[in-house]
């Protein structure tokens, strides 16, 4: 926010009173031929000619001032930009050369700006010998303007920084590293409150001394002594690049940059110089001393060396600390334009101000010790400052860094500058500027897997119109490729900074048009998510705040997803069109999405300007009336009306406006409950388009039969509503029943589908698992018990008493299975039960079941295969494995000691891995400068971070949980890895224990799996195929069916294994008796097409023991049909289609046991029965007068075969 107001505005006058003769012309192509190849390779750009003369007289108008002074300045100059306009700029002569540099470099001038017209645009620009260069930051991008060739001041080419081609002529292979310097004992910033780290009411400027190598000089000698000897050509090289630096750190961080009279560190002879020009560990020592020896301590706050090799190397937090400020070196083997300004030197500034890098890619570059776990936001290579865009191989997600900083980056510099040793030495100048008033959000809620979302924050500012948004993932997790996220690692990339306060997850495009872009994707198991929106002012001293957001994804809901109108349909406007969508359990909790919003789109998805549906229920059904419109790009919209979650439609459909008069329907609710014997109401809207005004009468089809039907008023005249009661509900059994609205008037007809649901009081709650009486429970148990249909939520109580008075548990849920998060006490017995609620409020309660837990024992275990070194050389990762023969199933973990040598510390990293393959970090990296190690670690300990050295051999929080080890079998190799990310320190770990409390359960055998044949089907017979205990039947001495779970490890690729219609996941479960009772079955992707497929799983009985891993195959073939087709051939239905009922005739030589299902489109049975076949010939009845109008599928099953004949309903 900038409190000031401009001079020009104050005294009323127009801008062109002091504006600049336009001294640009467009090169025409003859021209721009003449100049040959540019120097700058770009995709696409525009090439001008500069009347230099009248530029110079131009820019020796404009008054030297400051930064904060530019919004009063009168002084205005026109420059192209990449589109061929020409835009103006309030400008003054800031100066980056200290008076003593300036005296000696006269020609050498820097200017600062903004673009009135453009509000958010700054601009930085020098006027060297060498000619013109500008940078100009704003809302659109980043465009720059450079000599179109060296020794040309006249031609220019001007391009966005979007459209530069880094691979032409830039070597893009150098990496970055970072330091620790001994010396450098600054404090830690970042455990601030965020508030103090608001940025732009100070302006904190240092004065800068840059070195440079004979061959940095060199490449930048343009052999005309008439402008100045190679020095000279050089230190005009180091004022581009600074004054594009200081360009980008004002805006970001509000710094600034003084450059000292840098006359004596400037070499010409790389064979005489001081420097060592590709070797890098070499020259950051040198230039410390170098600079040290020739500027003096007391005359500059921060050192810099640049050369043409070595890439990058910095020491981490080093500005103001004296005989470290000068740690920093920068080297390409074409050391000009923006990859070496941004990419590099911004970069290696970045780490002299304490920026660390943020990337967490693990290729390429991204290897060799350079990611830095605690500071890893960014996908793959990053995109930002303190990232590796386009050195970091298949991690790259873009080619070149984005002139902006990551929001931890900026915390972290903002942090040393303002709290830190980066405090010490500036000159520090108010500005009159405050930081924005950044709003994220309230977080704590939970969104389901693989479904778009959208954050919208909001900031208050004095300029808004100024103001620019960047949401930014803030979670860490192990490194990986961009697109294959693990744990809580960083899903979404960061975006260069827009005008909007809202983001969409996965970018909008990619949504509409099916797609992925590498950096962003959607989550798709549960696991935490953290957001933080950072709101800039885009000032000449830019003040930059932020706020941040939490909430959690669930993979028990998702994908969220619109499944009508899902293809190219048609609609006419007026009509009634019902629009469906997978809830995918996000109505229960822990999403708990009550209500959403329909919206449309005419432009195919860029805006959504019509709602067609508000805070209606998410039930996944819902009609609208299509607007009177036409579009060929309509795209539909279902959002959470209560959440940030939402869908769209796949592809665009159309709409076709009517053009004669017309009436529209519609009824609230669709699906209406009767708690019987209430009856069950609907209210019935009827409206008019283009003027219809004939009376419509209603009528029902279908409805089903005892139901009492009453309209309220019948006929309806348009614009106006009618009632409908249903009564005489007790006459039905619980369920769901279809019928039909219609509507008729003039010769137009329109039909409603609608639904009664009845619901006749609930059942009590058939408790699963732990069985009644059960012993040695897991301290964690998984409570189940089977679903109630109706129920509106379960109550599950959990006590130490028969008589629940002493509660440990009280909870409400959707679903019928809940997991403790806190351990029992072990040794103990337990009481627990269930209760259902309807939707009429009707209470039932189960039985009470009591089990009693597991008798938990510790061991202690300690490594023998110590000491092992850790090598001096390279980045070596050492392991020590421990062996543990004993079987038990783990309630916890604890590292009691690991202890070792190692200088700096801040290089290793430990990790402990499980026999089963899980990894948990201990440690990351921690305490830059010291020495050894001496610790434990324990999730539960109260010792949170530990000490700097850690070596008082206390226990303390490992960075990861070791709860991640709790219920796997301890026996087998545990190993402890450590490993070192940089080179030349080493040591020895020399001890480490592991304590293991388990529960035995030696005696307990394990389930044995004593069928598992494949599943064999046939394409587009079924919906879906059971999986019934003819395929899959496990048994256990100890446990009944209902306790034996089978637990899925993968899940099928091609399909989706069920229970009860809905989907299971990795980690969820069904049990042998969901097998023996019909309720799992298999749902091919697509059910018309041969697939194969297969899932792995293991079975647990409820003492927690486990088979082996075992997979279950599925084949769906045509050739699976010939066993079905004489059996098939001898079945006639008649007749089909049919309406009320049908006679099955079964005629084929086989007599005995006949069994049969009805089963609707899902697979779902809704009628079942078995006969005895005593003749070749033999008649059935079926009945079908209460289903409503669809396709139907009869499953008949004799012992020599099945087969599925299909029957339509009309």
């Amino acid at each position: 926010m900038h409190k000031f107001i401009g001079l020009v505005a104050m005294l009323g006058l127009a801008w062109p009173a002091w504006a600049q003769q336009n001294a640009w012309q467009e090169m025409s192509p003859l021209q721009k031929a003449g100049y040959g190849e540019s120097r700058v390779s770009t995709y696409q750009s525009r090439s001008f000619v500069l009347d230099t003369q009248l530029w110079q007289t131009e820019l020796e108008k404009i008054a030297p001032g400051s930064l904060v002074q530019i919004a009063q300045s009168p002084h205005l100059l026109l420059l192209p930009t990449p589109s061929g306009e020409l835009w103006t700029f309030q400008v003054l002569e800031v100066p980056l050369l200290s008076p003593a540099l300036a005296r000696k470099l006269p020609q050498v001038r820097t200017y600062a700006g903004r673009a009135p017209d453009h509000p958010g645009t700054t601009l930085r620009l020098d006027w060297t010998p060498q000619g013109l260069h500008a940078q100009v930051i704003g809302p659109e991008g980043t465009f720059l303007i450079d000599p179109f060739q060296k020794n040309q001041p006249e031609a220019y080419i001007i391009y966005w920084k979007k459209d530069f081609d880094a691979s032409a002529k830039l070597s893009r292979s150098a990496g970055c590293g970072m330091e620790y310097d001994p010396k450098i004992t600054h404090p830690p910033v970042l455990n601030l409150d965020k508030s103090a780290f608001a940025s732009g009411s100070q302006l904190r400027t240092y004065r800068l001394a840059v070195a440079a190598t004979g061959e940095y000089t060199q490449f930048h000698n343009d052999n005309n002594a008439a402008n100045g000897d190679a020095i000279a050509d050089a230190q005009a090289a180091i004022v581009t690049t600074i004054n594009r630096v200081a360009g980008v750190y004002e805006r970001e961080v509000a710094i600034s940059f003084e450059l000292v009279d840098n006359t004596d560190i400037v070499f010409d002879n790389g064979t005489t110089d001081p420097f060592s020009n590709n070797n890098a560990g070499a020259l950051i020592d040198e230039s410390q001393q170098v600079i040290d020896q020739e500027i003096g301590d007391a005359a500059y706050d921060i050192g810099h060396t640049f050369s043409t090799g070595g890439g990058g190397l910095a020491a981490l937090g080093s500005v103001c600390i004296p005989g470290a400020k000068a740690s920093g070196i920068t080297g390409l083997d074409t050391p000009i334009g923006d990859v070496f300004d941004i990419d590099f030197v911004a970069h290696e500034i970045g780490h002299q101000f304490g920026g660390n890098h943020t990337f967490n890619g693990n290729a390429g570059s991204c290897t060799g010790g350079n990611r830095n776990g605690s500071t890893a936001y960014e996908p793959g290579s990053g995109s930002t400052i303190m990232a590796y865009a386009g050195i970091c191989g298949s991690n790259n997600i873009q080619n070149n860094s984005n002139d902006y900083f990551h929001n931890h980056s900026f915390v972290e510099i903002v942090g040393y500058t303002r709290n830190s040793a980066g405090n010490n030495c500036p000159v520090v100048e108010e500005t009159g500027n405050e930081a924005p008033v950044v709003e994220a959000g309230e977080g704590g809620f939970t969104i389901p897997i693989s479904t778009p979302f959208a954050l919208t924050g909001s900031a208050t500012d004095a300029s808004p119109e100024s103001l620019s948004y960047c949401w930014e993932q803030y979670n860490l997790g192990p490194a990986g490729a961009p697109n294959s996220p693990a744990g809580n690692a960083p899903l979404f990339r960061s975006f260069t900074p827009t005008s909007s306060p809202t983001r969409i997850f996965p970018r909008l495009n990619d949504i509409l048009n099916n797609t992925q872009t590498l950096g962003e994707i959607l989550p798709t198991y549960s696991r935490n998510l953290s957001f933080r929106l950072t709101v800039r002012d885009n000032q000449p001293v830019g003040g930059v705040d932020y706020d941040e957001i939490s909430f959690s994804v669930s993979d028990q809901a998702g994908p969220f997803l619109v499944t009508a109108p899902n293809t190219s349909v048609s609609w006419t406007g007026g009509s009634t069109q019902q629009i469906t969508w997978d809830v995918a359990n996000t109505d229960k909790m822990p999403v708990n999405c009550q209500v959403v919003n329909i919206l449309l789109s005419t432009d195919g998805g860029q805006t959504f300007n019509t709602l067609l549906a508000e805070g209606v229920p998410n039930d996944g059904l819902q009609s609208v009336i299509a607007p009177n419109v036409n579009t060929t790009s309509a795209r539909l919209k279902v959002e959470a009306a209560d959440n940030i979650f939402f869908d769209i439609s796949n592809q665009n459909f159309t709409i076709t406006a009517a053009t004669a008069p017309t009436f529209t329907l519609l009824a609230s609710p669709e699906n209406a409950l009767a708690c019987a014997p209430d009856p069950a109401g609907f209210e019935i809207s009827v409206g008019a388009l283009l003027g219809f005004n004939n009376p419509v009468t209603l009528s029902l089809q279908n409805l089903p039969s005892g139901l009492n039907a009453t309209f309220g008023t019948n006929p309806v005249s348009p614009g106006n509503t009618s009632t409908l009661s249903l009564s005489n509900t007790t006459a039905l059994t619980a369920g769901i029943y279809p019928f039909t609205l219609v509507a008729t008037s003039g010769g137009i007809t329109r039909n409603l589908n609608l639904e009664i649901s009845i619901v006749n009081g609930t059942v009590s709650p058939v408790l699963q698992s732990p069985v009644n009486e059960a012993e040695d429970i897991s301290l964690r148990p998984v409570f189940n018990w089977e679903d109630v249909p109706g129920v509106l939520s379960y109550r599950l109580e959990l006590a130490t008493d028969a008589a629940f008075a002493n509660m440990l548990l009280d909870e409400t849920l959707d679903v019928s299975e809940y997991t403790l998060n806190n351990p029992l006490a072990p040794n103990t017995t337990y009481h627990w039960r269930v209760s259902a609620l309807n939707n009429c409020g009707d209470n039932t309660t189960s039985t009470v079941f009591l089990f009693q837990t597991a008798t938990i024992a510790c061991l202690t275990f300690t490594a023998t295969d110590l000491p092992i070194s850790i090598s001096e050389t390279g980045t070596p990762t050492i392991a020590s494995v421990l062996s543990i023969g004993q079987n038990g199933f783990i309630s916890d973990v604890n590292v009691l000691k690991v202890k070792g040598t190692h200088t700096f510390i801040s290089d290793l990293s430990f990790l402990l891995a499980s026999p089963e393959g899980t990894s948990v970090v201990l440690l990351d990296r921690i305490c830059f400068d010291e020495n050894n190690f001496d610790l434990g670690f324990d999730s539960e300990s109260g010792n949170a971070t530990p000490p700097c050295p850690p070596t008082n051999g206390l226990l303390y929080q490992p960075e990861e949980s070791l709860l991640a080890f709790n219920e796997e079998n301890m026996i087998g190799n545990w190993t402890l890895t450590v490993r070192d990310q940089a080179n030349l320190d080493g040591g020895q770990l020399t001890d480490w224990q592991l304590e293991i409390c388990f529960i035995d359960q030696s005696n307990n055998a394990p389930p044995t799996i004593v069928r598992n044949e494949p599943l064999l089907g046939v394409p587009n017979t079924v919906s879906s195929f059971p999986l019934g205990n003819d395929l899959l039947l496990a048994s256990d001495a100890e446990d009944p069916a209902a306790s034996l779970q089978y637990v899925i490890q993968q899940v099928p690729a091609r399909g989706q294994l069920r229970r009860l219609g809905l989907a299971l996941g990795a980690g969820s479960f069904f049990t042998q008796d969901d097998i023996d009772n019909g309720r799992v079955s298999y749902l091919p992707n697509n059910i018309n097409i041969n697939t194969t497929d297969s899932f792995r799983f293991r079975v647990q009985d409820s003492g927690g023991q486990r088979s082996g891993e075992a997979t279950f195959n599925i084949i769906i073939d045509v050739a699976n049909s010939l066993a079905e087709s004489t059996l098939a051939e001898g079945i006639l239905i008649s007749p089909n289609p049919t309406r009320d009922e049908a006679e099955v005739v079964f005629s084929f030589p086989y007599q005995g046991p006949v069994g049969f299902a009805l089963l609707n489109p899902l697979g779902q049975s809704l009628h079942q029965g078995q006969f005895i076949k005593s003749a070749f010939t033999q008649t059935q009845r079926l009945d079908l007068q209460r289903l409503p109008a669809g396709l139907y599928w009869l499953l008949v099953e004799t012992d020599e075969g099945r087969a599925v004949k299909r029957i339509v309903k009309q």
